[in-house]
C-alpha cells in the first residue's frame, strides 16, 4: 500500500511492492496495492480496502478484478485513520461478482433491513468515451458479468453525467477553465475533479499538518509530492468546495430519484 494512502502506484518506499499477478511487469495500482493483488492471486476470495480518489478502483483495474465503492459514508470508517474525512469510503474487492455482492449483504446497510430497491445499472457513457476502448465494448463486458448474478436487474439506463453536472451544480463554475475547449459536460467533469483533489489537500493537512512537521517522515517520491501538496495548501476559498460537494451531492441524490421511474 503506498504511504498514508496517498498514491495511485500501490509502491512502497520501506515495504515494497506486490507484484501485479495480472500482469507482473508493471505497478499494482494503490493505494490499496495489497487487497488488490492479495485478491487477484488468489489468496483471498475478498478484501476490503479504503477508497479515497481511487484508492480502490485503481488497483482494481490494474490487477483485473472487480471492486465496490458505495457512497461516502454508507459503510462506517471507524477506527480508520482519515485521509479525507468527506471523501474516505470503505469499499471491497472481489474476482467473482457473486462474492462481490455477498460481501455487499453483509456491510450495506439497505441489505441489513431487507430493503429491496430495483436493480439497475446506470452508463455514463460521456465517461466511458473518455476510454481507448470503444464505449459499447465495456458496456457489454459488465452486462455480461451481471447476468450470471442470481437476481434479475432492469434494463440498463445511459446518461451524459458530464452535462447533468453542469447543468445542476451551478458553483462548479468557478472551477471550470475560462477558454476550455473541452465540451461542456468534459469541462465540467475536469472541474469536478480539481475541487475533489483540493478538498483531499485541505481535509488532509487539517487531519495531518501537525505530525508531518513534527516527524517529517520518509516518503517515496510520489507520496512525498503529493503530502508536500496537501501540507502547503493556501487556497482561500474553502467554503466553495464545500459549497460544490453539497450541491453535488443533492444533484446526484435527485438524479437517482428521476431515474428510478
Amino acid at each position: 500500500m503506498d504511504e498514508l494512502g496517498f498514491g495511485v502506484t500501490g509502491e512502497n518506499l520501506h515495504c515494497g511492492t506486490p507484484i501485479n499477478p495480472a500482469s507482473p511487469s508493471v505497478v499494482p495500482g494503490g493505494s490499496c496495492s495489497g487487497s488488490a493483488v492479495a485478491v487477484s492471486a488468489q489468496l483471498v476470495e475478498f478484501a476490503l480496502g479504503t477508497d479515497t480518489t481511487g484508492d480502490l478502483r485503481i488497483p482494481a483495474s490494474f490487477c483485473g478484478v472487480l471492486c465496490f465503492r458505495p457512497s461516502q459514508g454508507v459503510v462506517s470508517t471507524l477506527g480508520t485513520l482519515p485521509n479525507s474525512h468527506s471523501l474516505d469510503t470503505i469499499g471491497w474487492l472481489a474476482r467473482d461478482p457473486h462474492i462481490l455482492s455477498r460481501v455487499g449483504d453483509a456491510l450495506l446497510p439497505a441489505a441489513a433491513c431487507g430493503l429491496k430497491g430495483k436493480r439497475q445499472l446506470v452508463f455514463a457513457d460521456d465517461c466511458f468515451e473518455l476510454l481507448k476502448i470503444p464505449n459499447q465494448k465495456t458496456v457489454d463486458v459488465i452486462e455480461n458479468a451481471v447476468r450470471t448474478l442470481p437476481y434479475g436487474f432492469q434494463p440498463p439506463k445511459h446518461i451524459n453525467i458530464g452535462q447533468y453536472i453542469s447543468s445542476n451544480v451551478p458553483s462548479l463554475k468557478e472551477f471550470c477553465e475560462p477558454s476550455t475547449k473541452l465540451q461542456e459536460g468534459k469541462s465540467a467533469l475536469k472541474a469536478l475533479c480539481t475541487v475533489m483533489l483540493l478538498l483531499q489537500r485541505y481535509e488532509f493537512k487539517a487531519n495531518h499538518e501537525d505530525w508531518v512537521n513534527t516527524v517529517k517522515p520518509k516518503l517515496g517520491l510520489e507520496v512525498s509530492t503529493r503530502v508536500l501538496q496537501a501540507v502547503n495548501f493556501t487556497d482561500d476559498n474553502i467554503k466553495s468546495l464545500y459549497i460544490v460537494r453539497t450541491e453535488w451531492r443533492a444533484a446526484l441524490k435527485n438524479l437517482l430519484k428521476i431515474l428510478e421511474f
